[in-house]
């Protein structure tokens, strides 16, 4: 099993997210060693047989032609409409489900994932698996959808105690899950004033664009969410991430990669081995907690005088071809142009995709050292609160416990 050397310093720096996604679910199993939760497929054809006792032939033969043919959204948004209002309480009955079903033991791969050095744990899941995996379940938060008073405070402060976000809707809220093509459209329209989801959506971009996401039980094959990895391929023109993906070994030279900001890790194979692979990953971040000295408030060094590298993103180095001219050429417009009010300044100008952002990313990585001041990357098109008090605090010029305005 090799991990990448990218992945391990995220892990050591609290930089890597859980994304998880059914085939997390699929592993939990009832007392009687069957799959507690059905995967996609066997909740649609479930669906379908319930149409079967309701004595609607011709949609039981929709459902199941879509579903045959892999059109799963389509087959739930028909299956949706054909149940009517039977639609909710069948899909309690497939996903709403009691920890007192499941086997304990079951629930290591869930576990796991609460281990890796993140108090947030994303996942497309409904259901309450992570909740009854978390080893502080008495004291955890459960975001739905759109939480936007939450996800502000995640922007701004972080989080402070495990969270799972449900970023298509949990089963408590069966009315608003993302299952269906139009539930699909009001999370990830391309127009943003048809979004009805827009805090979400503008999280979810940050996070991904700020942190390395690990997918595990998750296919990648949502076309929706991909769109999203490589609109931000597209605008950080390849600066974000990099992204992991859990594979097994099996997968290897088969596996297609949605966007260049993902990368596979594989493992052995499923049950033990994958285990092995995320208790590996869970070892690396807890040496780094370990290993990092714990500062007594009385004591802590927080001082605005403190220099800082902000920058969200990683320089390819090597990989930046023929970008040397350009960067000298910003080098000497710093050092020696025209100077303006706030000092020395340098524009990119150009169309999208000619590697402006990679380019400010390369000189700032490169040039640091001639900074001792520090160098500190701003956003324009986000809020400027939030990303000052974030600065603030991992530059520790600010306590986080401290009253600052």
């Amino acid at each position: 099993m090799d991990i990448p050397q990218q992945l391990e310093e995220s892990l050591k720096h609290g930089k890597v997210i859980p994304f998880v996604g059914a085939g997390v679910s699929m592993t939990v199993l009832d007392k009687s060693d069957k799959p507690l939760f059905p995967s996609w497929k066997a909740l649609l054809m479930a669906a379908a047989k319930r149409l079967e006792e309701e004595k609607k032939p011709d949609d039981v033969a929709l459902v199941r032609s879509l579903v045959n043919k892999d059109e799963l959204l389509d087959a739930a948004k028909y299956a949706r409409k054909a149940l009517g209002a039977n639609w909710y309480g069948f899909l309690k009955s497939q996903i709403d489900k009691t920890s007192d079903e499941a086997q304990d033991a079951s629930l290591e791969l869930a576990r796991l994932a609460w281990r890796l050095g993140s108090n947030l744990v994303i996942t497309t899941n409904y259901d309450n698996v992570l909740h009854w995996a978390c080893p502080k379940a008495h004291d955890m938060d459960k975001w739905n959808i759109e939480a936007a008073v939450e996800l502000c405070s995640l922007l701004r402060d972080g989080v402070k105690k495990p969270t799972v976000w449900h970023l298509h809707g949990h089963i408590g809220d069966s009315a608003n899950i993302i299952l269906t093509p139009d539930s699909y459209q009001r999370l990830y329209a391309d127009d943003s004033t048809e979004k009805r989801y827009k805090a979400a959506i503008q999280t979810l971009h940050h996070q991904l664009a700020s942190h390395s996401f690990l997918f595990i039980g998750f296919s990648l094959a949502d076309e929706d969410f991909t769109d999203q990895l490589r609109m931000l391929e597209e605008v950080y023109q390849g600066a974000a991430g990099p992204h992991y993906v859990l594979l097994p070994e099996a997968q290897r030279g088969h596996f297609k990669s949605p966007t260049p900001a993902i990368e596979p890790v594989f493992f052995k194979d499923f049950g033990e081995p994958l285990l092995d692979c995320l208790r590996h990953m869970a070892g690396i971040a807890a040496s780094a907690i370990k290993s990092t000295p714990i500062l007594e408030a009385a004591v802590a060094d927080y001082s605005p005088d403190k220099s800082v590298f902000y920058v969200p993103f990683r320089a390819k180095g090597e990989q930046m071809v023929g970008r040397r001219d350009a960067l000298e050429q910003v080098r000497q417009q710093l050092c020696h142009g025209k100077r303006t009010s706030i000092g020395q300044t340098a524009a990119f100008q150009g169309l999208g995709g000619l590697g402006k952002t990679q380019l400010a990313v390369e000189y700032a990585h490169a040039y640091q050292d001639e900074y001792p001041n520090g160098v500190i990357w701003i956003n324009a098109d986000q809020d400027i609160t939030a990303q000052l008090i974030k600065l603030a605090e991992e530059a520790r010029w600010v306590s986080p416990l401290s009253d600052q305005p």
